[in-house]
């Protein structure tokens, strides 16, 4: 179990990116060497649990990204296929505008999930 946290020193003020696992002794700050005891173990785990799930919320979004460029190539692809942009008596076939329509929710979701995925931070003081 790791936890990535950004760890402000209280004696030198100091930011620093921790990195904490459950082998860790005590926090010290590289500049002042201030020490403190480590985080229990169930904060520890809250933290590693709530960070590996939004790890997979990015990894999500991600492929939900993919999956919404693929439709959209394909989209442009049929429409060339079928003669190009349909004009006001040529109407699009379902299945391309369910390409288009597929790609804008997945892009969308895509979006929504990327953000949670990274919306928090967290800041330990010691």
């Amino acid at each position: 179990m790791k936890v990535v946290l950004n760890g402000t020193c209280s004696e030198c003020y100091q930011v620093t990116d921790l990195v904490l696992t459950e082998k860790t002794k005590e926090i010290v700050c590289p500049t002042c060497g201030h020490s403190v005891p480590p985080l229990d173990e169930g904060s520890m785990a809250s933290l590693a649990k709530d960070q590996s799930k939004r790890t997979m919320l990015g990894i999500a979004g991600f492929a939900a990204f993919l999956i919404a460029g693929l439709l959209f190539l394909s989209f442009v692809l049929k429409s060339v296929a079928l003669g190009g942009v349909p004009g006001a008596g040529k109407p699009m076939p379902g299945d391309v505008v369910g390409m288009l329509v597929g790609a804008i929710v997945l892009l969308l979701a895509s979006l929504g999930l990327g953000f949670v995925a990274s919306s928090r931070s967290y800041i330990c003081e010691f």
